[in-house]
């Protein structure tokens, strides 16, 4: 176990940023602060004090942006040595800076991501850094442990580290968050319940536009991406509300009806609660935390069979690999006979996996316990 007197570094280049990489990372600090004190460190210019960021205390140690200093330009803080160093997996920088400042400290890379199916790896940086195979780079840039979120994130993390000691790469799962209240109310604007959802990143063609400036061609289905119009065109008797841009567009018989703004979290979990099935065309690599958040709600899922999003197709939806099989799935999923069983096992699961904060925390405290005592 670790001692409560422990300190933990987290090395957080991008640890303000909105995505599932720096979201499961906090998530990770977050659950060693419950037995360590935990110390965030980021760049930026450094300050006497630390900078309030939420429950943690954020240190600035130089340069700016996203960008870490050089070894010889770091303030570190006065008196901080770790027992761990917390670090995105990748991140090489960050671990030579732990290895330089914090050399008796062990290291633990939280999982930054992994590679769907033949799909691009989404890497956590903008540049070059992310290098997912430890064969192209220095042992002594590798983490000692590896923290992932599901046994398929631990199996494509150590297919691409051949290298690396499957015992030091432990499957944590998550702390995914839900407010069950979502679900008794219908979004505003939408006045829609029992529909197909379909989520999205795609940018459509009038983003950035006044509302009341897009025209009746942007208002077409032509408008919508190629397997979104499959999903309108296949179901014309059941309401498609596509999810993108910030905004939710409800679609009727092949056409539009009308939108709503998606401004809170909230918002989007009033979305998720009141839907047949949920669509998820571009699952999150981390998590795929929209998937959990569906599943949460007991609304079962469509999801591309590769990366976390499929393996929680397993337990509660289906997986997909081709458009023929996403409609199929969607179709069955329609169905209420089976939609609803498949829904309320996919919740069971997903709150047992990414609901549960004690056991979540209890896995994290276990991973890291026991690289401290290797």
């Amino acid at each position: 176990m670790i001692e409560s007197n422990s300190n933990v570094v987290v090395l957080g280049r991008h640890w303000q940023r909105p995505t599932e990489s720096s979201f499961f990372l906090r998530s990770v600090a977050a659950a060693l602060a419950q037995h360590a004190t935990v110390q965030v460190l980021t760049p930026g210019r450094p300050a006497k004090v630390p900078v309030g960021d939420g429950a943690f205390d954020r240190y600035c140690i130089g340069a700016n942006g996203s960008t870490w200093p050089d070894i010889g330009e770091i303030s570190w803080p006065d008196g901080l040595e770790p027992s761990i160093a917390l670090v995105l997996d990748g991140d090489t920088h960050a671990i030579a800076i732990a290895r330089s400042f914090a050399p008796s400290s062990r290291i633990v890379g939280v999982s930054a991501g992994c590679q769907a199916d033949g799909a691009t790896m989404e890497s956590a940086f903008s540049d070059d850094t992310y290098i997912p195979s430890l064969t192209n780079r220095d042992r002594s840039m590798a983490p000692d442990a590896i923290l992932t979120t599901t046994a398929s994130a631990r199996g494509d993390f150590l297919a691409n580290n051949t290298d690396f000691d499957p015992s030091a790469v432990y499957v944590v799962g998550g702390l995914v968050p839900i407010n069950p209240l979502a679900r008794n109310n219908v979004l505003i604007g939408i006045q829609r319940d029992d529909y197909i959802l379909v989520l999205t990143d795609r940018v459509a063609p009038w983003v950035g536009e006044d509302t009341d400036k897009r025209t009746e061609n942007d208002l077409a289905v032509d408008c919508l991406g190629h397997l979104t119009q499959w999903i309108v065109a296949r179901f014309p008797g059941r309401p498609v509300v596509v999810a993108e841009n910030g905004r939710a567009t409800v679609w009727e018989r092949r056409g539009f009806v009308r939108d709503a703004p998606l401004i809170t979290r909230t918002d989007l979990w009033r979305l998720l609660a009141r839907a047949r099935v949920t669509v998820e065309l571009r699952p999150g690599n981390v998590l795929a935390r929209e998937c959990i958040e569906s599943l949460r709600f007991g609304t079962p899922i469509v999801v591309h069979e590769g990366g976390p999003g499929g393996e929680h197709a397993r337990y509660g939806g289906f997986g997909y690999s081709n458009l023929p099989e996403l409609l199929e799935g969607v179709a069955r999923l329609d169905d209420q006979s089976i939609g609803i069983n498949i829904g309320e096992e996919g919740r069971q699961y997903a709150d047992s996996r990414f609901g549960d904060p004690d056991a979540f925390v209890g896995r994290v405290i276990k991973a890291t316990s026991l690289l401290q005592e290797s």
